[in-house]
């Protein structure tokens, strides 16, 4: 079960970069004297519009362009990757058993089969609940 850990931690980075290309294309936008309201889909939006206004006064009109390329092709590929986490916890009977749990979704739930394979590894359930942070943790000396 080692492809759902691969999938999911290649989904973290894809997501903070999504982030900074968002952050490079308000601060390209800044310095043209041009806003763009706070949320993710009103810049989406107004994208469009930016680029069509015919301001070719942009000196850095490829910059902008080439961000927002970079923008589009990281959504599709959490899209992408999120569709395989899915996937990957829809098919795994052991995936299937944690998502049963309240709170546990499809990204924790491959990433804990991933880390730690078969229950077995427990002698205890509750230390297993407690690895998911479902009950208080236990402070034992090992002995």
């Amino acid at each position: 079960m080692a492809k759902p850990a691969g999938i999911a931690l290649c989904s973290i980075p894809a997501r903070l970069r999504r982030t900074a290309t968002i952050n490079q294309i308000r601060a390209v936008l800044l310095e043209q004297s041009t806003t763009a309201r706070r949320s993710v889909a009103a810049l989406r939006n107004s994208l469009p519009a930016i680029l069509e206004s015919g301001n070719d006064e942009l000196p850095t009109r490829k910059l902008f362009i080439a961000l927002q390329q970079d923008w589009i092709w990281l959504v599709e590929r959490i899209k992408m990757t999120t569709s395989g986490i899915k996937t990957a916890s829809e098919t795994g009977p052991s995936c299937k058993r944690l998502i049963a749990i309240p709170g546990i979704g499809s990204l924790i739930s491959t990433a804990m089969v991933a880390a730690v394979g078969k229950s077995e590894a427990y002698d205890r359930r509750r230390n297993f609940a407690a690895q998911l942070g479902r009950v208080p943790s236990q402070h034992c000396t090992g002995g």
